[in-house]
């Protein structure tokens, strides 16, 4: 039987953050439901691409591509806009559209809006990571007011039953960390709690079960919150944007409708004030953390596959419309990519650089510090050779003004004469007189 065929398509695959883990996962999963999944992206960094040979994607470039031999299309940040050329639009209006899912991740991002008709017209579905994204979308059209809500489910393999009974080894997953949140864990760390980085900063890597099992607990917003939902760790829900701090029955709708990004309640802490949230919660947890299904991909991934096989590929009459349309789209999507691309140079590229310089400058601060306490141990150490030549000169001086005192022919006439006059004037005794004398 012959396999299925599924193109991903997102903008960039450059670090281990959300979009890149949505492309990931879902890729993975498609795999294991016996797929041939390839990626198109417009940049992919060699970390990734490891990544991405290691869970069975392969990465494609433009010129390898032939959508029209695909089953499944999924795309987000417009990235298959910059594939769909007039020859190809052409191509697929002769043997029909597959299924083709358009995501769009960011309520406020340019990037993740629509850019023409073109894919309301082509859609198979549109799908959204949360309802404030949804709500954003709404405005163009009615395609849009039927996006799916789909919140960045993950894999099953984070599943996990073992209870917390007490906080001591804490995980903050983010690549973008606030500094109060730096600063609240060397609080944690004083106090005797470990505190583990992963991301940008940090330990950069990608998350794994065994890293989420191992702690007590999660900071953190986003895709990592649905991962330490299915782990049953309690979530300190907060990063750049604020947040609400500990995911509780209470405020979990709010966090939900926006992705768990923070941005229901952005309100920034403080360290002192992190530190004692931390410090002060007991481990609980809230009765939502049961309702899991909607945290699995491969829940989603089930109804999608239903909903593939009845699928028929769309053939449009007005080619000419599609046409058009596509070299629209075609133009918006250089512009969106290159504009994807200053982005990115912006928020991580630029950061990173900065990073590496103020590092680069920290350390040629330490460098020269080292140097001046080296220069400064040489002179005292030169200081101490100094004085002690001083002392070994002087000693010297001592034993020649000695010895030539010693040599001096006056003092040996002295000490001979001293040494005669003692010798002469001492008395001899009987004992003393020669024993023939004595007969």
């Amino acid at each position: 039987m012959k396999k299925m065929k599924a193109l991903l398509c997102t903008g960039r695959l450059d670090s281990f953050s959300g979009s890149e883990l949505v492309i990931i996962e879902f890729g993975q999963e498609l795999r294991r439901r016996q797929f041939v999944v390839h990626v198109y992206a417009h940049h992919i960094a060699e970390s990734l691409e490891a990544s991405l040979l290691k869970a069975g994607i392969v990465a494609k470039s433009c010129d390898e591509i032939d959508l029209a031999s695909y089953d499944l299309i999924y795309t987000q940040q417009n990235a298959l806009s910059l594939l769909l050329d007039a020859q190809a639009v052409d191509q697929l209006c002769k043997v029909g559209f597959p299924y083709i899912i358009f995501a769009h991740l960011s309520p406020y991002i340019e990037i993740e809006a629509p850019l023409s008709r073109l894919e309301s017209e082509i859609a198979t579905r549109i799908i959204v990571n949360s309802e404030e994204t949804g709500k954003a979308l709404a405005a163009f059209g009615a395609a849009y007011r039927k996006a799916i809500v789909v919140p960045n489910p993950t894999q099953d393999v984070y599943i996990s039953h073992t209870p917390i009974t007490a906080i001591r080894k804490i995980l903050i997953v983010s690549n973008h960390c606030p500094d109060e949140v730096l600063a609240a864990r060397d609080l944690l760390i004083s106090a005797g709690y470990q505190v583990d980085h992963l991301g940008e900063g940090g330990n950069v890597a990608m998350m794994c079960p065994e890293i989420l099992h191992d702690c007590d607990a999660v900071i953190t917003i986003g895709k990592t919150v649905q991962m330490a939902i299915l782990a049953n760790r309690p979530v300190y829900c907060y990063d750049h944007f604020g947040g609400p701090g500990w995911l509780t029955d209470q405020n979990y709708e709010e966090a939900a409708a926006l992705n768990f990004s923070g941005r229901d309640q952005p309100v920034k802490k403080t360290a002192d004030e992190i530190f004692e949230d931390i410090t002060r919660f007991k481990p609980d947890i809230p009765h939502f953390y049961r309702k899991q299904k909607p945290f699995l991909i491969r829940f989603w991934v089930t109804l999608l596959l239903r909903d593939l096989k009845s699928h028929r590929r769309k053939i449009p009459k007005n080619r000419d419309d599609m046409q058009s349309l596509a070299r629209v789209d075609r133009c918006m999507s250089i512009v969106c990519a290159q504009a994807f691309n200053n982005h990115f140079l912006l928020r991580y590229v630029l950061p990173r650089k900065m990073r590496f310089i103020a590092d680069r400058d920290k350390w040629i601060q330490d460098r020269d510090g080292w140097i001046r306490e080296r220069d400064d141990l040489i002179r005292q150490l030169q200081l101490q050779i100094y004085e002690r030549d001083q002392r070994i000169s002087e000693r010297y001086s001592l034993i020649r003004a000695l010895h030539e005192r010693l040599r001096s022919p006056a003092l040996v006439r002295r000490c001979l004469r001293n040494f005669s006059h003692r010798f002469a004037a001492k008395p001899r005794c009987a004992e003393d007189h020669d024993p023939i004398e004595r007969i």
